[in-house]
């Protein structure tokens, strides 16, 4: 069973995104993160009031003296760049943008769209994935569908969701792949997408997110890891995996350099990430290899296996890559399209070869639009 739709127009004030801001299911838990002293009783009152009255009761409290009115312009103003997200999330997708989800829903399994939306994090429950989706598939009618998101909040946030998944894979599988004489990329801590704005405008409710997570785990010290500059690989290895998940999560790295005095004001930890993954992600080490020919973009080498503990490297190149983007470090690395392909488990086509052996592709498009015959070949 799902839960009761909730019926509510398109916001369409700064009034209606703040009511729709407030009506988002986990707001309570939200709040109670990022400002826990400020929920009082009576301010938990007001927004459940607000939750169910709407506009109304919001501009009565913003009318009133009363302390909760304080109270609640306070909390709005410390989630005010997230209403102005929200707001944006609230703006109904076009028919052919659903049309896109439908594909994509009927092609994927639960399994795989239940880890693309943590990859996205996503706070959509696995239950309401499973039934969202069937619904999807079953409908098939982007305008029906459409209507729905705007009857049905939780259906709505699906969808949006789901769309989220399908920009941020449009914007990896889009990234050119560099060339040969042109400056090394680096992998960046967020999404791209040029239609809305900056890297650093779009990294707002990533980085938000990132933030509550440390926040939940009260997270305000540092993990100190001392490393020699002449084994930054082995004293990484070694520092990284004896940590758990909870602390890798939770806190950043204060990096002290073995035989250097010196605190780790942010330039350390970025010296730290940037040598570290000079050498792990580096072709002579044996577990990546240059993509193609004239290219700085790696893959997993085939000879990878060869290497003693080859799993437990990779698990700790993960480790490293997840504690960048937590960290907001950078990274001197740049993936293939169709390793980032494999890890979002999604089907690989001809034009991914491209990046691999660029005359071997050029091949195989001219063998598919054209007559083989004339080559005087047998297959």
């Amino acid at each position: 069973h799902t839960p009761a739709p909730l019926h509510v127009a398109s916001p369409q004030t700064y009034s209606d995104h703040v009511v729709a801001f407030l009506r988002q299911p986990n707001i309570f838990d939200t709040i109670d993160v990022v400002c826990p002293d400020l929920l009082t009783p009576d301010l938990r009152a007001a927004i459940s009031n607000i939750r169910e009255v709407g506009v109304h009761a919001l501009e009565d409290y913003q009318n009133s003296s009363a302390d909760v009115s304080v109270q609640l312009v306070s909390l709005l103003s410390l989630f005010e760049e997230e209403i102005s997200l929200n707001a944006s999330r609230t703006q109904q997708p076009s028919i052919a943008r659903i049309s896109e989800a439908i594909d994509f829903l009927r092609g994927s399994d639960c399994d795989n769209i239940m880890a693309m939306l943590s990859i996205s994090m996503s706070t959509i429950p696995p239950e309401y994935t499973i039934w969202a989706r069937e619904l999807c598939c079953a409908t098939a009618d982007p305008h029906e569908l459409l209507s729905r998101m705007q009857r049905d909040t939780s259906f709505g946030d699906f969808m949006r969701a789901i769309l989220e998944v399908l920009n941020n894979q449009s914007v990896i599988l889009s990234s050119s792949l560099p060339r040969q004489g042109t400056e090394t990329p680096t992998v960046q801590t967020g999404f791209v997408n040029p239609a809305q704005g900056s890297m650093e405008n779009q990294n707002i409710p990533f980085q938000t997110k990132l933030q509550n997570l440390q926040a939940h785990y009260s997270a305000t010290q540092r993990i100190c890891i001392t490393i020699r500059r002449d084994h930054i690989l082995a004293d990484a290895f070694r520092n990284i995996t004896n940590l758990s998940s909870r602390n890798l999560q939770a806190h950043n790295f204060n990096v002290q350099w073995a035989g250097e005095l010196g605190i780790d004001q942010g330039g350390p930890s970025r010296e730290f990430f940037s040598k570290l993954s000079h050498q792990l992600f580096n072709p002579h080490y044996g577990l990546f290899q240059y993509s193609s020919e004239g290219s700085y973009s790696v893959e997993i080498s085939p000879f990878a296996s060869q290497i003693n503990d080859a799993l437990k490297w990779f698990q700790f190149a993960g480790m490293v890559i997840g504690c960048a983007i937590i960290q907001g470090q950078l990274l001197d690395v740049f993936f293939a399209r169709h390793f980032y392909k494999a890890i979002l488990n999604i089907p690989f086509s001809l034009s991914d070869i491209e990046g691999i052996d660029v005359s071997f592709y050029n091949s195989l498009v001219y063998l598919q639009e054209n007559d083989p015959e004339d080559l005087q070949l047998t297959f």
